[in-house]
């Protein structure tokens, strides 16, 4: 399959390395192979990523909006949260990006916390 080829499987169709659909005008981008931010756009991400690790550039690897098909295929796990419920990013970021009327980039998941 070719970087536009397109697949449907359970009657959804994704279109492979398109960039997910913004939640209200907020995306994922992936800092790094392990850490997520979710914000405007990719700058204002690296902004805040530099804001809160304190200017490590060696930290950041290729940062970028986050495919569709990943946006509905990673998986979040608040491990904090007693009922072990498991969502999509792209159902996480739903849920904060609607909870939080005044929404600004913040840090969204990592493999490593």
């Amino acid at each position: 399959m070719d970087d536009n080829q397109t697949k449907k499987s359970n009657n959804t169709k994704w279109v492979y390395n398109a960039e997910m659909k913004p939640v209200n005008g907020i995306v994922i981008v992936a800092m790094n192979e392990y850490d997520w931010y979710a914000g405007k756009n990719v700058e204002e991400c690296i902004s805040q990523y530099m804001n809160d690790i304190g200017e490590d550039y060696d930290a950041l690897d290729d940062p970028h909006i986050i495919s569709e098909e990943e946006a509905h295929s990673l998986r979040w796990l608040d491990e904090d949260d007693s009922s072990d419920s498991v969502l999509t990013f792209f159902e996480h970021l739903q849920d904060i990006v609607f909870t939080n009327k005044n929404f600004t980039c913040t840090f969204f998941a990592s493999t490593e916390y």
